[in-house]
C-alpha cells in the first residue's frame, strides 16, 4: 500500500511540474484495450487450449498418485490387522507360526518402502505442479511469449499517437485516481488498432 501511495505520489508531482511548463498530456487505459484486440482474444483462445491441456496431464499425475495412496493405505489397513490378531493372542501366534511371523516382518518392510516411495512421489508431484503453474512456470512463459508481440504493437501504436497529438507525456489510466477524460487517449489507440469503440457502435 505504501509504495502504490508513493508511486501516486511521484506521477501526481511529474504531472504537476509538467503542467507547470505548459507541456501536454493524456492519458490511455492498456487494459481496455488489451481486453479489446482481437490477437489477445486469440492470445487467450490459444492460451485456455493449452491450459486445459496441462491440466489434463496434471489431474492425469494427481490420479497416479491417489492410486498408490489408495494401494498405502490398504497395506496400511492390512499390517494394522495383522498387528491386532498378534497383540490379541499375546503374541503366541508368532512365536508358534515363522509364517505369520515372517508375513508380519515382510509386510512392515514393505510399508516403510512405500512410505518412502509416496514421499517422494508427493514431491514430484509438487514441482510438477509448479513446473506448470509456477511463477515461471509453463503456462506463465507461455503467456509472456505469446503476447509480447501484442504489447509491443500497443506500445508503439500509443507512442505513435503521442507523438501525432504532440504529447509530452501519456500515461496509463490505472495509475490515476482521477484526471479529465479531455486527456483519455484511448479511443484514439483502439481507432489505431481498428479495435470499434463506444462512440462508433
Amino acid at each position: 500500500m505504501r509504495t502504490i501511495l508513493v508511486f501516486l505520489l511521484i506521477v501526481l508531482l511529474t504531472v504537476s511540474a509538467l503542467q507547470a511548463q505548459g507541456a501536454k498530456m493524456g492519458f490511455v487505459s492498456d487494459q481496455d484495450i488489451l481486453r479489446q484486440m482481437p490477437a489477445k482474444v486469440e492470445v487467450q483462445r490459444i492460451l485456455d487450449q493449452e491450459t486445459a491441456i496441462w491440466e489434463q496431464r496434471f489431474q492425469g499425475r494427481q490420479q497416479e498418485m491417489q492410486t498408490f495412496l489408495d494401494s498405502v493405505t490398504a497395506l496400511d489397513t492390512r499390517l494394522e490387522s495383522m498387528r491386532d490378531t498378534t497383540a490379541a493372542g499375546g503374541g503366541k501366534a508368532l512365536a508358534t507360526d515363522s509364517t505369520a511371523a515372517d508375513t508380519l516382518a515382510f509386510l512392515e518392510a514393505e510399508h516403510e518402502r512405500l512410505e518412502k516411495v509416496l514421499e517422494g512421489k508427493k514431491k514430484d508431484l509438487l514441482a510438477y505442479y509448479h513446473q506448470i503453474y509456477g511463477k515461471d512456470g509453463v503456462l506463465n512463459r507461455r503467456n509472456a511469449e505469446l503476447t509480447q508481440s501484442i504489447l509491443e504493437k500497443l506500445h508503439a501504436t500509443i507512442s505513435d499517437i503521442s507523438k501525432t497529438m504532440q504529447l509530452s507525456v501519456m500515461l496509463d489510466a490505472s495509475a490515476l485516481l482521477y484526471i479529465d477524460q479531455e486527456y483519455n487517449y484511448t479511443e484514439q489507440v483502439m481507432e489505431a488498432l481498428n479495435i470499434e469503440t463506444q462512440r462508433t457502435r
